[in-house]
């Protein structure tokens, strides 16, 4: 084999060698992608049916509230418990909410979990300070 066909080779076998390498990373990331993509979605799902739930919790609250409106005898003994399920329902909707914020990268307040926009200096659900962001210096960190 001649000296041209073997250099010919090596540079083929590394050039192979390197794009093997790439498609790997690129495998890697649109595999990465494509798990973070299931798991908004499974959050979403889960999402919508708590939704589900409190809405059905709501209809069954009207219902016996409006049966105690129409019939003083009624009972609404189960009111209590519906609310305690509501209130319950209603924080995991909201625990959802944050999750799927933050994994889109939106801040959020670190007390009460509300968006917070930029530029704010307070949040405008809970009125905590937000603490500004420490932006990194670049340059040489020489002087003059």
């Amino acid at each position: 084999m001649s000296q041209d066909t073997r250099e010919f080779l090596e540079k083929l076998k590394s050039t192979v060698g390197v794009a093997g390498e790439l498609a790997q990373q690129g495998l890697d990331a649109a595999g990465k992608a494509a798990v973070e993509a299931w798991d908004t979605a499974k959050l979403r799902w889960k999402k919508a049916e708590v939704q589900g739930d409190v809405q059905r919790l709501y209809r069954e609250v009207g219902r016996l509230i409006y049966k105690a409106h129409t019939d003083k005898e009624a009972q609404t003994d189960g009111l209590d418990d519906l609310f305690a399920a509501l209130d319950e329902k209603t924080a995991q909707v909201e625990a959802y909410k944050q999750e799927l914020r933050a994994r889109r990268g939106e801040a959020l307040c670190t007390t009460c979990g509300a968006k917070i926009g930029d530029g704010d200096a307070f949040c405008r659900r809970c009125g905590e300070k937000i603490k500004p962001k420490t932006e990194e210096t670049t340059g040489d960190g020489g002087g003059v």
